[in-house]
């Protein structure tokens, strides 16, 4: 799409624009969970309410509700039809514990229908990062 601002994660290896939906769909659905909440200016222009701050909520301890919220946002999006979501932590004694969070989803995206398709997303020392299912 023209015009769009591009982050590292939205292009492949050679700085081409995605191509595939499902890569997409990934990639904008961490962008979804990272944003703080109404942080893109362009969904605000739109009426549309975004954003989580995942970042944030990862803090210990965390929020007993965490995988609901993350369930929630995920199912904002018009091309997820059902998610589930489960975190899990790893303490690693008085250095920054890792947090992994399985979300699979339901999707709709571009007629093609996936169920059972996954995303991981892991903080660890080093930061937040969306871990390639491929």
């Amino acid at each position: 799409m023209s015009g769009e601002l591009l982050c590292l994660d939205d292009v492949d290896p050679y700085a081409r624009e995605l191509s595939d939906p499902l890569a997409e769909l990934e990639q904008d659905l961490f962008h979804r969970l990272i944003e703080a909440p109404d942080e893109n200016l362009d969904a605000s222009a739109m009426g549309e309410q975004r954003g989580l701050g995942l970042g944030d909520l990862l803090t210990t301890p965390l929020a007993p509700n965490l995988g609901q919220l993350i369930k929630a946002e995920c199912e904002r999006g018009d091309r997820v039809t059902a998610a589930s979501v489960v975190v899990s932590e790893v303490r690693n004694g008085n250095a920054a514990s890792t947090v992994t969070i399985n979300i699979t989803l339901t999707v709709d995206v571009d007629a093609l229908n996936a169920e059972d398709y996954a995303i991981t997303i892991v903080r660890d020392a080093s930061g937040l990062h969306l871990v390639k299912q491929r």
